[in-house]
């Protein structure tokens, strides 16, 4: 009798053990819509939405993170209206990119990473609406599945910064989409950058990635060892630069693809030009031609006056390239 009272007693224990694990309390369900992404151990705070201890402003929210929590915004008080500055190592993530904006204000950046801010990842905003949108001053940051749009100056500023992470964001009417200043080995992958007056810009820079984007032009400055791979372009403008690798890109749709003035000992290969002599007459013999970019050198002292010299393509592509900006 004894035996059966305490098997009796060992199932009701489970029973009760099993009914309290699948109980979750109510506090528990007041949080749950967070990022897909993959984020560190740190803790979480939330921003807008209803759960108890939601802070209504971002920068009230980071101002309370240490390093390696994680701010989530939720998009039930979106727009938020603020200036946001980021000056420690945290993840940033809107609950939708489509529905969670953030609006500057007048003047200044709508968001600041500073020096101190590195490691920082910024995910599924909509960032509109200020003087300059996103300003970045640190290192080893990821910048991924973002809008840009309708600033009225840059939409990214990368200053004297390197390693960041730059990945499937849009960037569109702004004056600038991207700039990078003094800038090295930031990489800027399967973006689209389109609508706004320069693409991207690069300007002192040296060692950067930009690759499977869709803009419409780049702009070089003074820069070398750049690597502009697999994108659809119509235009790349180059002044004073060198050694930088242009190549496996689609350039379509443009009467000049390339302007480019004292830029020596660039590399250009493998891309397909809609203006290539093999494109326009079928035959073997002009197939065997290089594509022919011109380039010019300034004469000092005299309005308007260039000697034109030549790079070459020896090796353009015959068809254009399935450049996907998926699963980048």
């Amino acid at each position: 009798m004894e035996e059966i009272l305490i098997k009796k007693s060992l199932v009701f224990a489970v029973i009760i053990l099993f009914i309290s694990l699948s109980i979750t309390p109510s506090s528990a369900f007041d949080n749950v819509k967070k990022s897909s992404m993959s984020v560190s151990d740190g803790n979480w705070l939330y921003v807008g939405g209803n759960g108890t201890g939601n802070y209504t402003r971002i920068q009230d929210a980071i101002d309370n993170a240490t390093s390696g929590d994680t701010v989530f915004v939720y998009d039930d008080s979106s727009p938020y209206i603020e200036y946001v500055l980021v000056n420690k190592s945290i993840n940033i993530v809107g609950e939708n990119k489509e529905t969670t904006f953030i609006e500057g204000k007048s003047g200044g950046s709508t968001i600041r990473l500073v020096e101190t801010a590195s490691s920082v990842t910024i995910q599924g905003f909509t960032i509109t609406n200020g003087f300059f949108c996103l300003d970045i001053k640190s290192d080893n940051n990821t910048i991924i599945g973002n809008i840009f749009s309708n600033n009225i100056y840059n939409g990214v500023s990368i200053y004297e910064s390197e390693l960041n992470h730059f990945i499937n964001n849009t960037i569109t009417t702004n004056s600038t989409g991207l700039m990078i200043t003094s800038g090295k080995n930031n990489t800027i992958v399967g973006n689209k950058i389109e609508s706004n007056n320069y693409c991207i810009s690069l300007q002192a820079c040296y060692d950067n990635n930009i690759s499977k984007n869709d803009l419409h032009n780049i702009h070089i400055g003074n820069s070398k060892k750049n690597i502009i791979e697999s994108n659809n372009l119509e235009t790349i403008y180059m002044l004073a630069t060198n050694k930088n690798i242009i190549r496996k890109n689609n350039f379509i749709g443009n009467i000049r693809h390339v302007d480019c003035y004292i830029s020596f000992f660039n590399k250009w290969d493998s891309n397909y030009w809609d203006d290539w002599i093999g494109l326009k007459f079928n035959m073997t013999l002009f197939q065997k031609f290089p594509k022919i970019i011109v380039c010019n050198i300034i004469v000092p002292l005299i309005s308007n006056f260039t000697i034109p010299y030549f790079n070459f393509d020896w090796h353009p592509a015959q068809e254009p390239y399935d450049i996907s900006m998926k699963n980048v």
